[in-house]
């Protein structure tokens, strides 16, 4: 039987997930609440880097060890560059050399006033045209020789900077500010593609969250969360939402969430385990895409009586509305009544899924022992079903589309076991429709309205800032 590869741990953190989901929709039966749960995490540092040597040569030194703190620029290592500093020594020697421009300088003042005086002679024809003319070359090569020479110096200074820079890459500095996590080399050790170091920055921290694919569209940027790490799973940590994914996994039905968590005083490892706790009010997600185009527009009615601004408010919420002409008709009475009303997707509607499970197997101990097989194989994600719809059989995981079941169902076939996709649950779209009024709000009559235009539905309380931060959004 072939062996599954190892598991990294994001990857373990999506299987934990995905039986828990499961276990969540096919034992409990609960749906998930308006709050994200405690999701499963990991602290990472935020970035970890190989630190290489753009040069192959032999380690002359390493000036840290492991958990060592450093800062960006700090020098880490050096190779040997005695032939370079021996380069460099050189080519400022001849940088530094003035002596043929002080030769040239000479020769130029010498032949300038050689010149001068041949002019004045040839004005009173005591010399010659020719001697004239000799004497003005002899002054302008003179002048052209002293610019080679300023030109050679600049080469010899051009050289020296790169003999500096060449010697440069023989020390290796710290791309970042954090601490040493590992040291793969040591002095005396010739270096090409090797990495020498690894330099992880520990503030802030990255926290990896791995969601269920029914909270997609209620974690946004900017949402506040508590972190609390197994090391110290009593105390927590404000962290904040700085990447939500748009591509999800469809193996495990989940998508990843990124988190910043500052860490000014390295008091939190990276690389642990941790649970997430959303805190921030989350965004009501969008209406199930089984809803038909007859779904009630979603924005809240405002009647030409406000509320006060200074009026105790109260806030109630009616549903669940399954009828859309329905829905819509009790918001239209609503609005002609001094309330704010906001129509909303149910959170525990519309949760069709599909479950890939093995074929029925008459015996506990024939579940239990193909349950042993396929973790020998590397499934691990697997529950045993002994009540309910899927009774007698291995449940292998839980898919809001039925796509990613097939998929899942052939990578099974691919270890050589059988599984078929079942599905739960209905597809039937529902709303709340969320009402605020002032203090003088008539319970009776509200009720009234409601059990005449929406027989079946309930009215309950609703807390009053929920209502108003989801008639904004």
């Amino acid at each position: 039987m072939k062996r599954m590869p190892h598991i990294p741990m994001l990857d373990k953190l999506r299987l934990r997930l995905a039986v828990t989901t499961l276990l969540l929709a096919l034992v409990s039966g609960v749906a998930l609440a308006e709050e994200p749960p405690e999701l499963d995490c990991v602290i990472l540092p935020h970035q970890e880097v190989d630190v290489h040597s753009a040069v192959p040569g032999i380690l002359h030194l390493i000036n840290v060890e492991r958990s060592d703190p450093v800062s960006r620029g700090q020098v880490l290592a050096q190779l040997d560059a005695r032939v370079e500093q021996a380069t460099l020594a050189l080519a400022q020697a001849r940088a530094d050399m003035d002596t043929e421009i002080a030769l040239r300088t000479a020769n130029l003042d010498y032949d300038q006033r050689r010149r001068e005086r041949a002019e004045a002679l040839a004005g009173t024809k005591a010399m010659s045209i020719d001697a004239r003319d000799e004497a003005a070359r002899d002054a302008i090569l003179s002048e052209w020789e002293l610019g080679m020479a300023r030109d050679k110096k600049k080469l010899a200074e051009l050289e020296m900077e790169r003999a500096r820079a060449v010697l440069e890459l023989r020390t290796i500095r710290s791309p970042l500010s954090g601490v040493v996590a590992t040291r793969y080399r040591s002095p005396g050790e010739y270096v090409e593609d090797q990495p020498i170091l690894r330099v992880a920055q520990l503030d802030p921290l990255r926290v990896e969250v791995i969601a269920p694919l029914s909270m997609f569209g209620q974690i946004r940027k900017g949402m506040t969360v508590q972190v609390l790490p197994e090391t110290a799973p009593e105390q927590s940590y404000p962290a904040t939402v700085t990447i939500v994914d748009a591509v999800a996994d469809p193996a495990s039905g989940t998508f990843g969430v990124r988190l910043e968590l500052p860490n000014p005083r390295h008091r939190l490892l990276g690389g642990i385990k941790c649970k997430s706790r959303f805190t921030g009010r989350v965004i009501p997600s969008a209406a199930p895409a089984t809803a038909t185009a007859a779904e009630p527009v979603k924005h809240s009615a405002r009647t030409a009586a406000v509320t006060p601004p200074n009026a105790a408010a109260q806030c109630r919420t009616a549903g669940p509305l399954t009828d859309t002409d329905q829905a819509a008709r009790l918001q239209a009475t609503l609005s002609n009544f001094s309330v704010d009303t906001h129509l909303r997707p149910a959170t525990d509607a519309g949760k069709q899924g599909f479950v890939v499970v093995t074929p029925a197997l008459a015996t506990r101990a024939a579940r239990r022992a193909l349950a042993t097989q396929m973790h020998d194989s590397g499934i691990s994600d697997q529950l045993i079903m002994d009540v309910g719809q899927f009774r007698n059989r291995i449940a292998l995981g839980y898919y809001p589309s039925r796509t990613w079941a097939e998929r899942r169902q052939a990578q099974l076939a691919e270890l050589g076991y059988e599984a078929d996709i079942l599905t739960t649950g209905a597809a039937t779209p529902a709303w709340w429709l969320d009402i605020s009024a002032g203090a003088a709000l008539d319970e009776q009559q509200l009720r009234q309205t409601v059990a005449q235009h929406a027989p079946g539905a309930t009215l309950q309380a609703r807390v009053c800032d929920s209502l108003n931060t989801a008639a904004k959004q």
